[in-house]
This record gives C-alpha cells, sequence and structure tokens, in this order.
C-alpha cells in the first residue's frame, strides 16, 4: 500500500473547502489490475456474470463495473446504518417510556420487551441475548445491550407484528409512531393507529434493511426485480398490476434510476426518522461521493479509467478566474502541479470532498 498524506485547503473566493490526498504515483478513480485473469478468479467469474450480461461488456469492463458497485456498496452501508441506529433507539425509547411503569430500569431504556405480546419467532431472537444453555441470565443483560444485538430486521418486523401488551391491551402505535418518526407529516390524532395508515412506513423500513443486507454483501445493488406498492403481508402471487410502481429494470440507464430511486426512499425515511440526522447527512462528503456514483457518468469512470479529466491546481488557485468553470462541476477529477498527478478530488458544487476510502482504494487497487 502507497501512503497519502491528507492536506486541507480554503478557497476564500469559491467557499470551496476539501481534502486533497497527495500521492507520488499517478491516481486514478479506478486502477486496472496488474492481473486482471487473476482478478476476475479471485472475484469469480459466476460473480461478474451478470455484469457482463446486463450491460453487455467483457471481462475487464465487468471486474471495473463490479468495483463501481463496491464503492456504490460502501457509501450505502453509512447511509443505512445511520437509519439502522436512529430506528432501533426511537423504537426502543418509544416502548421504554411508554411501559416505564411496570418495566425494570429507566423510563428511557427498560426492558419493555418483557411486557409486550411477541410472536414466537421475536422471542426466539431475544432469548438468544436473555439466555445461556436454555436459561435465564441471572442477572440479565442491560436492555441497550439486548437492543444492540438485534438485527435491522427485526424493527421493522416488530413495528409490523406487535399489536399486543401482555395485559391483551392493544399497543398504543397512535401515540408511540409519531415518537419514533417525529419528521412525518402531521396527522389527526389517531390516524396513525390504523396499520393500513403505518404500512407504507415499515415497508420502506424492510427494504432498507434488504438494501443494507444486499450492500453488506457486496451484492449488485443495482439489480432489481419489479417494484410494487409499499404494501404489508401481500404474497408475490397475490400482486396485481395496478400493485406495480416500475417495471424491472432492463438496461444500465433504468437500473441506475431504480437505484437512485431506492436511496431517495431511504433518505426520505432517514428525515422521518431525523430531521437533524438527515439535515446532517445531506451536508456529509459521504452523501455528496454516493449522488455522484450513482450517474451513468461515475460508472463510465470507472470503466474508461484513464480518461478522467485533469485539472491544474496552479489554476484552480487562481479561484477568481476559476469560479466559472469549476463552480458547478460534478465527478472526479485530478490535480496536477506542473503536469505531475498529485491528487484527486470529488467536485459537487462549491465544495470537493475527497473519501478516506475512495483513497484507500486508490492506493490499494
Amino acid at each position: 500500500m502507497v501512503a497519502t498524506l491528507p492536506w486541507f485547503f480554503y478557497i476564500p473566493t469559491t467557499g470551496a473547502l476539501g481534502i486533497l490526498y497527495l500521492k507520488k504515483e499517478s491516481l486514478m478513480l479506478h486502477n486496472s489490475s496488474c492481473d486482471i485473469a487473476c482478478s476476475i478468479d479471485d472475484t469469480s467469474s459466476t460473480r461478474l456474470s451478470s455484469y457482463r450480461v446486463f450491460f453487455g461488456v467483457q471481462d475487464e469492463s465487468a471486474y471495473a463495473i463490479y468495483k463501481w458497485n463496491e464503492e456504490i456498496n460502501s457509501r450505502l452501508m453509512k447511509l443505512l446504518g445511520v437509519v439502522e441506529v436512529i430506528l432501533r433507539n426511537k423504537i426502543h425509547s418509544s416502548l421504554s417510556k411508554e411501559y416505564s411503569n411496570r418495566a425494570t430500569g429507566s423510563a428511557s431504556s427498560n426492558n419493555w420487551f418483557n411486557h409486550v405480546n411477541l410472536s414466537a419467532k421475536t422471542k426466539e431472537k431475544l432469548n438468544k441475548v436473555l439466555k445461556k444453555r436454555g436459561r435465564l441470565i441471572n442477572p440479565p443483560p442491560s436492555p441497550n445491550i439486548v437492543i444492540s444485538q438485534m438485527t435491522f430486521g427485526f424493527w421493522p418486523n416488530l413495528l409490523a407484528k406487535l399489536e399486543k401488551d401482555l395485559t391483551n391491551k392493544p399497543v398504543p402505535w397512535d401515540k408511540l409512531f409519531p415518537s419514533i418518526f417525529p419528521g412525518l407529516p402531521r396527522k389527526p390524532n389517531t390516524y396513525w393507529k390504523k396499520l393500513k395508515h403505518r404500512e407504507q412506513i415499515i415497508t420502506r423500513c424492510m427494504r432498507a434493511s434488504e438494501l443494507r443486507n444486499r450492500a453488506a454483501h457486496l451484492e449488485p445493488v443495482w439489480k432489481f426485480g419489479i417494484l410494487f406498492e409499499e404494501r404489508l403481508n401481500i404474497k408475490p402471487e397475490e400482486q396485481k398490476s395496478e400493485d406495480i410502481e416500475a417495471p424491472k429494470p432492463a438496461t444500465p440507464k433504468e437500473a441506475i434510476a431504480r437505484l437512485k430511486l431506492e436511496i431517495d426512499r431511504a433518505l426520505e425515511l432517514l428525515s422521518y426518522l431525523s430531521p437533524t440526522s438527515y439535515r446532517d447527512y445531506m451536508d456529509s462528503q459521504s452523501y455528496k461521493t454516493l449522488d455522484w456514483l450513482v450517474t451513468e457518468e461515475a460508472m463510465k469512470a470507472f470503466i474508461n479509467h484513464k480518461e478522467i479529466e485533469y485539472l491544474s491546481i496552479t489554476r484552480y488557485m487562481k479561484a477568481r478566474k476559476q469560479k466559472g468553470k469549476y463552480a458547478n462541476k460534478k465527478g472526479c477529477a485530478i490535480l496536477t502541479q506542473r503536469k505531475v498527478p498529485i491528487g484527486m478530488v470529488f467536485l459537487s458544487m462549491m465544495v470537493m470532498p475527497v473519501a478516506p476510502t475512495l483513497a484507500e482504494t486508490v492506493t490499494d487497487l
């Protein structure tokens, strides 16, 4: 691995702030493999077959698109990880507050899960943390430890299936749902009492969980089937044509558009969970990089890795003259000094963020 050195720079006349990763060798967005046959073998030809078929490319380009997908997955994990943590914490704190008069612990964190009527499958998942060799652990793990051990998928399933507590009283979702999703549009007090009013948001959570699992296993996140309405408890064979929102993507352009739609829905979900975290994420380097990566331009940049634009840092630093030229540019570019490549930047409006993971990829590949 070639070491990189981060340099922070700010250009007052344009407001540009960024990180420049310096490296002696020439930098490219996706370096070609030193042994493409070995890289394809390591990745597996079978794993790359869907890339070859769908994008209509040969091995080397399929491998480049695979690396593009890999970079998207790494950014998706950041977004969906934020969604998962906030969803988990919001549900835990809301149910803790609701059952604090009978549960053990504080009003913000207690064992509410021992006081609601859970499905057998949900109890089984909890018992993996609460029990050892078939017996309850004594003293029991803290509620925070218990809930931290639950997977992303545990939480939307709880939202969908939890109906009553152990006294047979209905769980007051009309009160809890706005507490879990404070960014939702305001509705009448009893609106969220009905499952049919909650199912779109719950289904959105389920799809975010599925997308997170795909990203975690470096699956092709551009690959989708038919998009149906966000509704619960409908089996595939029961879906009707009027339930279809979008057909299965048939071209790279359609696949990228569908992926952008899925990301937009995850972003909207984040805005429902926490308007503050949503604003922070939208201002982040991670989002700006993801926003550029999910484009045909970015995919082609990975394939044509030797055709990335070069920008002279000397000319760039003449900010007043260059403002009109670079202010609205987006994408990846190599910075040069005296015609020698010295670093890489992402251009996005007035901000030029460079992801550390990208810098590592550039030097590691």
